[in-house]
């Protein structure tokens, strides 16, 4: 593969992994919606079982569609072989090590 065929296979891949990490986040944001609906108008309130059901999939999908953001296993694009995942790890050690309660 040419270099050029490469660069468009990332940035294909790129857009498809940022566009449904989007997806993913706004399909929680509007379940939280519909959460908040139901507990803010009497009549449209939903059953227990099934608010219960829309609360872990808005946990989750949350949670999932921030962590496809912060995706930390990248390969080294330098020739020292750093990623985004050494320097994330620098910068947690720095806040663990000033952190007052000393862990």
């Amino acid at each position: 593969m040419t270099d050029e065929r490469v660069l468009e296979a990332a940035r294909r891949l790129t857009i498809s992994y940022v566009t449904a990490s989007t997806a993913i986040l706004a399909a929680s944001g509007l379940l939280g919606v519909v959460l908040r609906w139901s507990q803010a108008i009497p009549g449209a309130r939903v059953g227990d079982n099934f608010w219960y059901a829309l609360m872990t999939a808005h946990g989750l999908g949350a949670f999932v569609g921030w962590a496809g953001f912060a995706v930390m296993d990248c390969p080294s694009l330098t020739n020292q072989g750093k990623s985004s995942a050494d320097i994330r790890m620098v910068l947690d050690i720095v806040d663990t090590l000033e952190h007052a309660t000393r862990f």
